[in-house]
């Protein structure tokens, strides 16, 4: 709800959260290790604060370098790209049930009309450049265990970033998010992901949810409720089935993720309870040494 007030029954709570490096800095240090500890250390926040999907790491090309989101991508190349999106995840994923949405989905590079940017690309540079890299990301990153459609956990279980995240930006005549090649052929069929897949803000007409569940999404990100798909027929079994996969894809994320622990209770760390004692501890001897020091100068009546 508007304002900052809770829903009855539920509290806002508001914390910091670790700051990392920019992903242009990480990824300057050529250092797959140090981009896990990043990782990991999101994890841990995520663990924290009750967050299950973070919607990074971003991997765009540095095709230009006066795009204004350059600092928050890693590399003007696929492969140093990939190789720090990869680390990421695992950094984050290494903690239980956390996951990450690499973004954005895909040859979105450049901040200027990026609502309505056109990217024109031969299939070639596209597989070589602007998709290597989520590819790289999606066959490297890996979990420790996940959770079958039957409910067994399997230890060792290969387990991609548990999202991505389409973009803005049309390729040729197409809506990144509502074309079948990229949501479906190349990432699923191609690529073996089975988790979730997300617009981004849907804030443009171009950005029909229809078309996005129909070419293999399944979540639409917007608040307002004004763009999603309001006539979906149920007798219609093209709709049901696709209906159908995108819930099944949610569900399988869910399942995934520190969601399904079915309740979440926030834990302060042990250093941040000690400073609390610290600060408590502090404030009355401030009070008791400016009694003090008031009454010692306080002139006798």
């Amino acid at each position: 709800k508007g304002g900052g007030k809770a829903p009855e029954g539920k509290e806002v709570l508001h914390h910091w959260a670790t700051a990392i490096p920019i992903g242009t800095a990480i990824a300057q240090t050529w250092n797959i290790d140090f981009a896990q500890q990043c990782g990991k250390m999101v994890g841990e926040d995520m663990d924290r604060f009750g967050v299950h999907l973070w919607l990074a790491p971003a991997l765009n090309i540095h095709r230009d370098i006066r795009c204004g989101r350059n600092f928050e991508y890693f590399s003007e190349d696929p492969l140093i790209s990939g190789k720090m999106a990869a680390a990421i995840t695992n950094g984050v994923q290494a903690k239980k049930n956390c996951g990450t949405t690499i973004k954005h989905f895909a040859a979105n590079n450049q901040e200027l009309n990026r609502y309505n940017n056109n990217s024109i690309v031969s299939e070639r540079a596209m597989r070589e450049i602007y998709l290597k890299g989520f590819e790289i990301a999606i066959g490297t990153a890996q979990k420790d265990e996940r959770v079958k459609g039957n409910g067994e956990i399997v230890q060792g279980g290969k387990v991609t970033s548990m999202g991505v995240m389409s973009s803005f930006n049309r390729i040729g005549t197409r809506w990144t998010g509502g074309d079948y090649r990229l949501c479906t052929s190349i990432l699923r069929d191609e690529w073996g992901f089975q988790g979730l897949v997300i617009c981004d803000f849907n804030t443009c007409s171009h950005m029909n949810v229809k078309n996005m569940i129909y070419a293999g999404g399944d979540l639409n990100l917007e608040m307002v409720g004004a763009r999603v798909w309001k006539n979906p027929d149920p007798s219609d079994p093209a709709d049901v089935t696709m209906m159908r996969r995108a819930a099944k894809d949610i569900l399988y994320t869910i399942a995934n993720s520190n969601a399904y622990q079915g309740s979440f209770i926030m834990h302060r760390p042990i250093w941040q309870l000690v400073m609390f004692a610290v600060d408590a501890v502090l404030a009355v001897l401030l009070a008791v040494w400016g009694l003090t020091v008031f009454l010692k100068t306080r002139k006798p009546e």
